[in-house]
């Protein structure tokens, strides 16, 4: 499907806000409401827009997400099918990286205690263990989200990162009909006050009301797009990056690199054998290239080490797992 400039500033503003309606999302792009609305259908029907993602924060409902990347050996593409089919049996695995590199897999994975990523990984090494060479371990402490300014023909200013979840303890308090709506948003980000009621069978001002409340208290941080990269003509990196010496402020100068950045799309820092995960969506690797040189290049001294990997397939990338209210 050829794409043209209207199109990517539909997706841009989608990106932005997954849950702008069709009346706002044709006066931002200055286009009528009914063109808006079949430009969008026919992303979607030609699978440009694979979905739309509501993200919460899981630090305020007692979460957080580990990521565990996976390099195997003497494996065809039969038994991958088989070890993926296998993780993505499991609801508390959110996303799923089939990817190039020194890593084939990577997944995230939703818990309250690392007793529970134990199980599961035992539960996977029982299964495919002569199959793993590797495995790799971290726990996600914060993602910054800095937005798709790539999909402009004009990036702008650069955007201020906002986090999309973090890993430490802000417990917010969410009862049932709380929970319930976050379920429904996680399936379906833009369903509407209205029908969310009919589910629930309550009224649209209250659902209304209760989503708002769970906006202002940063239980819900973003509604976004996930796109497929290979229908845009991008190429989907992840880079894992190894610091070494530190000074402070460092953190926030790398935030604001990549939020200059309009290839990158997030920043995640980590906790295990990297300290940041770095998402990036370029046309060409020299491209990508170009942007990590100048990475090593502004925090020469500081990153001692990267390691890219390059995507083949997002097979899950959902915060669809249902939740449960804490105790």
């Amino acid at each position: 499907m050829k794409l043209d400039a209207k199109d990517h500033r539909l997706l841009y503003h989608l990106d932005t806000n997954a849950r702008m309606s069709f009346r706002d999302l044709g006066k931002a792009c200055r286009m009528p409401l009914e063109t808006a609305r079949y430009r969008v259908q026919r992303m979607i029907d030609n699978k440009v827009v694979l979905g739309f993602l509501t993200s919460v924060d899981g630090g305020r409902l007692g979460y957080y997400h580990c990521q565990l990347f996976f390099s195997f050996h003497r494996v065809d593409a039969r038994k991958m099918s088989a070890i993926t089919k296998f993780i993505l049996g499991d609801d508390r695995v959110v996303w799923v990286l089939t990817c190039e590199g020194n890593f084939d897999l990577g997944i995230s994975f939703r818990t309250r205690s690392p007793f529970e990523v134990n199980e599961f990984l035992e539960q996977v090494r029982t299964r495919f263990g002569t199959y793993i060479n590797r495995c790799s371990t971290t726990v996600n402490i914060k993602k910054y989200s800095l937005g798709r300014k790539h999909l402009l023909t004009r990036a702008g200013k650069k955007s201020n990162p906002s986090i999309t979840y973090s890993a430490e303890p802000r417990t917010s308090k969410c009862d049932r009909l709380d929970v319930d709506i976050l379920n429904i948003l996680s399936q379906d980000t833009r369903s509407s006050a209205s029908a969310i009621a009919r589910q629930l069978d309550s009224s649209a001002d209250t659902v209304a009301l209760r989503i708002k409340k769970l906006e202002r208290a940063q239980v819900i941080t973003e509604y976004s797009l996930v796109l497929n990269t290979t229908a845009l003509d991008l190429e989907n990196y992840y880079t894992l990056v190894y610091m070494q010496e530190r000074e402070e402020g460092d953190e926030e100068k790398l935030l604001a690199f990549c939020s200059a950045s309009p290839q990158i799309n997030y920043v995640i820092k980590s906790f295990g054998e990297w300290d940041y995960e770095i998402n990036t969506e370029c046309k060409t690797y020299e491209e990508y290239h170009a942007v990590m040189m100048g990475l090593t290049s502004e925090f020469s001294g500081r990153i001692r080490d990267y390691q890219s990997l390059r995507a083949r397939g997002i097979e899950r990338f959902s915060y669809a797992a249902p939740l449960a209210v804490s105790q």
